[in-house]
This record gives C-alpha cells, sequence and structure tokens, in this order.
C-alpha cells in the first residue's frame, strides 16, 4: 500500500473509499535513531490522482513519435518539432528514470510521425513529415531495439498527424487518417501485420476525414477506440468516440451527455492495469473561433462506453497539445513528452487510484485458431494477472499471455479443458474470479480425413488408420484400437454426421 517506505519521501496508495493512516518516521544512522511526531492522513480514493515528474527528457521538442516497447520495458522515441521549428532525427528511449540516445538517422527528421508497440520486440514507425527529404514519408520502418531497418511496401500513402496503435488481441497494429496538408485530410483505414510485414487497406466506412486524432486499444472489450481530431475545415470542432473491432467502425451511443470538449492533438494512452483508456490536453476552438490548449483529463469506460473526468491536481501539467503519450514502463497509465506552448523536454507520470476490483469475470470466446479468455478489472498502479487451470498456475511458456488480462490459447486441444480462474494482484491485495469452463469441440469421425465432406474417402483413411493401429482411429477414446472404434466410426459415418 506504500511505495519507497525506505526513503524520505512515500507515496500512500489508497486501498479503499475513505484511507485514514496514522504515520511517522524513524531516521536512523551510525548515532542512532529518532522517531517523528504522527500524522493522521485521510485520503479520498477520488483525490489520488497524481501527476509526477519522472526526468528531464532530450531537447524540448512537440509532435514526436513514441510507443512504449512492451518486451524490454521502455519507451521509444523518435524525431519532432524542436523549438526552432527544426525537425529531429535521433532516436531515444526512456526506461522509468533515465534517457539513452540509442541511434541517429534511420527513418530521418519526422514531424508528427505514428508509432506503435508490434509486441514481438519490435516497434513500427510509419509516415510524418520528413524534413529530410522535404515531404510526407511514405515508408515503413521497424526499431529492434538496436538499429531501424525499413519494410514492406504497397502500404499506406505518405502523411503526418495520422492516428496509429496496436491491438494485442488481434495482432495488427490499425491505422487511420491523417492529412498531407490545408483541406486535404484522410479517412482511410488500414492494418498492419506483424507476421508478414505487410500492410492492407480496409475498406470500411468511418470516421470523416480528419488529423489530429490518437487511437488507443480498450482492454475491456479489445476494440480500438478514437476520439475527435481536427476536420476538413481546419476547425478543432470535432467530437464523438469512434470505436473499430477489426471488422466495422461505429460511432459510440454514448450513455451519457459528458464528455471531453472537440479537440485535436491530445495525448492518448492505454492504462492496462486499470482496464481503461486515459486522456489528456489538446486544444480546439472554444470559444470559436479562439484558439484554447486544455489540461484536463479523462477516462473511457469501454463497458459502459462514456467518459469521465478525472478530478484536477495541483501536481497537473500546464495548459499544453502536440504531448507524446505512452503507457510507462512501471505502470503508470499515461507519460507525457513534450509538448508546446511552450515547446518543452518534461517528462510526467499520471497514475490513479483504487484496489483491484473485478469488473467483468472471465469470458470466452473464439479467435482465428485459438481461444481468448479475457477479465475486466479496475485498479490503480502496477495490476498483474496469473491464470489458473484447475487451481494450477499457467506457465509462461506453455502459455505466454498468461500474466495477462487476456489469456490466448493457441489450437486449443483435450488438454486445455478445464476450469479457468484469474488472480488479479495490486499494491492492496488480490482478488480471485469465478471460474469459467473451457471445453473443445470432439471431432468429427465421419469425416475421418477431415476434408469437410463425408464419402467413401473416409472409410480408406479410416481403416489404413486402424490397420496400423494409428491412435487417430481411437475413435471411442477408450485406449486401444480395436473392433469397437470399427462400431462407432461406421455409426457416425451411416448417419452422415459426428
Amino acid at each position: 500500500r506504500m511505495a519507497d517506505e525506505s526513503t524520505h519521501r512515500i507515496v500512500v496508495i489508497p486501498c479503499d473509499e475513505k484511507s485514514a493512516y496514522r504515520v511517522r518516521c524513524t531516521v536512523a544512522n551510525a548515532c542512532g535513531s529518532v522517531t517523528s511526531s504522527t500524522v493522521s492522513l485521510r485520503l479520498a480514493v477520488d483525490d489520488a490522482w497524481e501527476w509526477r515528474s519522472l526526468a528531464t527528457g532530450p531537447s524540448p521538442r512537440h509532435y514526436a513519435a513514441a510507443a512504449r516497447d512492451s518486451k524490454r520495458g521502455y519507451i521509444v522515441v523518435h524525431g519532432g518539432t524542436l523549438a526552432s521549428g527544426a525537425g529531429d532525427d535521433w532516436t531515444w528511449r526512456f526506461d522509468g528514470t533515465s534517457w539513452q540516445h540509442v541511434a541517429i538517422g534511420g527513418p530521418g527528421a519526422l514531424i508528427a510521425a505514428g508509432m506503435a508497440d508490434l509486441g514481438d520486440g519490435r516497434v513500427l514507425l510509419f509516415g510524418g513529415y520528413s524534413t529530410t527529404i522535404g515531404g510526407f514519408s511514405p515508408t515503413s520502418w521497424v526499431w529492434n531495439g538496436a538499429a531501424w531497418s525499413a519494410i514492406g511496401s504497397g502500404g499506406p500513402s505518405g502523411r503526418f498527424l495520422h492516428s496509429m496503435a496496436f491491438d494485442p488481441i488481434r495482432r495488427r497494429v490499425v491505422l487511420f487518417g491523417g492529412t498531407t496538408g490545408p483541406l486535404a485530410d484522410l479517412d482511410d483505414t488500414w492494418e498492419f501485420n506483424p507476421d508478414t510485414n505487410q500492410w492492407s487497406q480496409i475498406a470500411i466506412a468511418g470516421p470523416s476525414p480528419r488529423n489530429g486524432c490518437q487511437l488507443a486499444h480498450d482492454p475491456l472489450t479489445g476494440q480500438m477506440v478514437l476520439f475527435g481530431g481536427a476536420g476538413r475545415d481546419g476547425a478543432f470542432d470535432l467530437a464523438g468516440t469512434w470505436l473499430y473491432n477489426g471488422a466495422q467502425w461505429r460511432m459510440s451511443a454514448q450513455q451519457n451527455s459528458i464528455e471531453p470538449l472537440s479537440r485535436a492533438n491530445y495525448a492518448l494512452s492505454t492504462d492496462t492495469g486499470r482496464q481503461r483508456i486515459i486522456l489528456h490536453g489538446g486544444r480546439g476552438r472554444h470559444p470559436f473561433p479562439t484558439m484554447t490548449s486544455f489540461g484536463d483529463a479523462w477516462e473511457w469506460d469501454g463497458i459502459q462506453e462514456q467518459w469521465t473526468q478525472i478530478p484536477a491536481s495541483a501536481s497537473a501539467p500546464p495548459l499544453l497539445y502536440a504531448a507524446s503519450g505512452v503507457e510507462s514502463p512501471s505502470g503508470d497509465p499515461l507519460v507525457l513528452f513534450g509538448s508546446t506552448p511552450p515547446v518543452i523536454n518534461e517528462v510526467r507520470a499520471f497514475s490513479g487510484p483504487g484496489r483491484a476490483t473485478i469488473v467483468r469475470q472471465p469470458t470466452i470466446e473464439p479467435a482465428e485458431g485459438a481461444a481468448l479468455l479475457h477479465i475486466g478489472v479496475l485498479g490503480s498502479g502496477i495490476i498483474t494477472y496469473q491464470w489458473f487451470r484447475d487451481g494450477s498456475a499457467l506457465s509462461l511458456e506453455a502459455y505466454p499471455t498468461s500474466r495477462r488480462a487476456t489469456l490466448r490459447i493457441e489450437a486449443p486441444s483435450e488438454a486445455d479443458v478445464g476450469t479457468y480462474t484469474c488472480v488479479v494482484s495490486d499494491s492492496c491485495g488480490e482478488v480471485e474470479s469465478a471460474g469459467i469452463y473451457f471445453d473443445v469441440a470432439p471431432p468429427c469421425y465421419a469425416d475421418f480425413n477431415q476434408d469437410g465432406g463425408i464419402d467413401g474417402n473416409d472409410i480408406d483413411a479410416f481403416f489404413i488408420a486402424w490397420e496400423s493401429g494409428d491412435s487417430q482411429a481411437d475413435v471411442n477414446q477408450d485406449g486401444g484400437v480395436d473392433g469397437s472404434d470399427v462400431s462407432v466410426f461406421f455409426a457416425a459415418w451411416e448417419n452422415g454426421g459426428c
């Protein structure tokens, strides 16, 4: 419940609706110890949002591309507009404490490019206005932790101020919109496949042409969420929340009338721990036509499909836009780097309140060649997950996603059948979910060769396996291959079913 107990400063994480504490400090050195007086502290959960300054970053900039490398646990930053107005071609990484310059050149000096984690130790960068070539870059680049390489072809046209984010469930990067200049906003949707390093355009209707909007993955629903942006008429007057599920776009029904004011160039990040999406800052014409920068913060609840404004904090950063926003290596839901006005290089982390609470018990849904078990959780700080089957913890070696909110079971088999639960932990304790039973469909014995039809070819395939004693011919699953399997097979075959 408390962090940094051995330093002169502690962070109290409220675990109850009204958390009360009596705190004192004992200070010791080689000559002895002394204890301070006691202070009483009562902290409401709603008051527990906090902005913290983490570090001073590279030279001041805005419109930098940034993404979290989830495998290595650090943030990658490339390019941006410097205070002088020039572009930058340096690449940096941030581990939550310190910055390291890791590359120069690569994609070149880019402004407002898109960047997304690929979940496999690589980070994808696309587009941006290149001051190196004097135009919009149409090239896709991948950072592997050590160097940049240009990949693929036939992707989106060059652009900047587009939105781009990784869907870890479908393993696709989704890109939407952007612009190539005044009255040249775009409304196309693209997906990048990390396995093939290829882009595919998704020919569906969606949001109107816009730029300066952001995408984030909603861990509660598995959808991609997009808010607002700037329209073709140049006015920052677009509001509304759009949802993309891999097959179609739809505008949220918005169960309440409260949402952020229309805006563009805000920061948006997935809060994996609390299963929310966090939005901060941006700018819009409020009141029209006056351009206004914002300093407010909001969170998106994907189940309720509604925005809730986060209480203002005395530690909040100034009104700003064009900051780079990502989830931090330590689990803070939002880290801001850079922004304007003025152009700065400060890094701030935003963390929220609450005891880990299961808001949606485990569910099962099919996926291509796999099954997904998902749990919805609300909590604070760093939240950990551990999935169990029949009371035994699943290993990362056998189930690489067993410590995430969504468990992916590849090519389910009989070995995966059982009751699954998830233990969710944070600094306030742990809670175990209800169990859900997972089963696999039995094989179709009649279609023995699995060609989709039931005919004489299945009889031939069955007897070849039966005569050789192949375990596949043990259709009654009694551990032996004998005459009883012939009876079971022909009964299914004659009925034309399984």
